[in-house]
């Protein structure tokens, strides 16, 4: 699973678990008022920053499903004013000498979704933020009775453990995003080639095998193309290696861009050597596509100094062909360019022989050929 769905998936998270509770809330405020065998008006009378605690949190369950993206604002903002309703109701409930259970509850829940909406850094702000708001409310009427005091000293115990809790449940999920993104940033590194900034070996090898598999299925064609820089090593013996890297570079940029119209993909194989995997396109069609990207190298030239690009063409319109055997003779016929004279597009014939043993996959040429 890729980094964006992970933090994805948290987003989403975080969205169900805020609706849920809000909706819970809801319901409990339902049900204390259905059930009270007060009649409604007293229920109201005496009970009202529980339904001003709900009011808010119909609001913030609206505006978290009309705002989805702005989730920690929306639930900041009502996570104030029910801190402002839970000071309220401290002062009540310490007045009459009550057991602070339905709040204790509530506030243990949301000491543990803060930490989930902000993570643990900003969460232990908001986190410090309300407790010290609310003791301070407490200590400001502390209760006379020492059982009383017992039972608000317990609260504010139960509500730091639930808030630890979801600080530590917050962290072993922090750090497996970030463990999973450093994994996910390597592999598409070792998967670039660092040099030209283009899929490198290892991603065309995997991208030919899931085309070949998908093209097969369908029954369209699939072409591949070796394209070898000629003459190579003269730009780096007369030149430097330096420039030779920035002719590289350049010339895989200057090939995805031509071919990117056509839906091609350009990687570097290896050395002077890129790979273009044409989906779709039979042998004809390749060679026309191919043909045209070298003439347009060869006419309007990258920069100093000028070069001229070689290309073996392999296509699967013939019937079921291997990975290997694709890649063979792509590059066997290209091989043939450069013996034919350079600066040319060759098609795969049965006549052609390859470098190498034609079951197997080239290892990537020594650079000046």
């Amino acid at each position: 699973m890729s980094s964006e769905l992970l933090t994805d998936l948290l987003h989403r998270s975080r969205l169900r678990t805020v609706s849920w509770l809000c909706l819970l809330y809801l319901l409990y405020t339902l049900v204390t008022t259905v059930l009270s065998p007060e009649p409604l008006d007293a229920t109201l009378d005496q009970h009202l920053t529980r339904y001003l605690a709900a009011g808010i949190t119909a609001l913030c369950l609206a505006l978290v499903h009309r705002f989805p993206s702005s989730i920690q604002a929306v639930y900041l903002g009502s996570l104030t004013l029910l801190v402002t309703v839970a000071m309220q109701e401290i002062q009540r409930l310490t007045s009459a000498g009550t057991f602070p259970l339905h709040l204790s509850l509530w506030l243990m829940a949301h000491a543990t979704l803060v930490f989930l909406i902000f993570g643990t850094r900003r969460g232990l702000w908001v986190m410090g933020s309300v407790s010290f708001t609310l003791l301070a409310t407490l200590l400001l009427n502390w209760p006379a009775d020492p059982y009383a005091a017992a039972d608000w000293l317990t609260t504010i115990l139960t509500v730091l453990a639930a808030g630890g809790a979801g600080y530590m449940i917050m962290r072993i999920i922090e750090v497996n995003l970030l463990s999973h993104e450093q994994t996910a940033l390597a592999l598409r590194h070792a998967r670039t080639d660092t040099l030209t900034r283009l899929p490198g070996r290892a991603a065309l090898d995997a991208e030919l095998q899931r085309l070949l598999a998908r093209h097969a299925a369908l029954g369209l064609p699939l072409s591949l193309a070796v394209c070898d820089i000629d003459h190579f090593k003269t730009v780096n013996d007369r030149w430097g290696h330096h420039r030779g890297d920035v002719l590289l570079f350049e010339f895989g940029q200057r090939l995805q861009a031509l071919l990117e119209v056509e839906g091609g993909i350009v990687g570097r194989w290896g050395g002077e050597e890129f790979l273009v995997m044409l989906p779709g396109h039979d042998s004809a069609s390749a060679t026309r596509i191919m043909e045209a990207c070298r003439r347009s190298l060869e006419l309007q030239p990258i920069a100093r100094p000028v070069v001229t690009v070689s290309i073996g063409i392999s296509s699967t319109a013939s019937g079921r062909i291997s990975q290997a055997q694709l890649f063979n003779e792509a590059d066997a016929a290209m091989y043939h360019a450069k013996q034919s004279g350079r600066n040319q597009v060759r098609v795969f014939q049965p006549d052609m022989t390859s470098r190498g043993h034609p079951a197997e996959i080239q290892a990537p040429p020594q650079p000046g050929t």
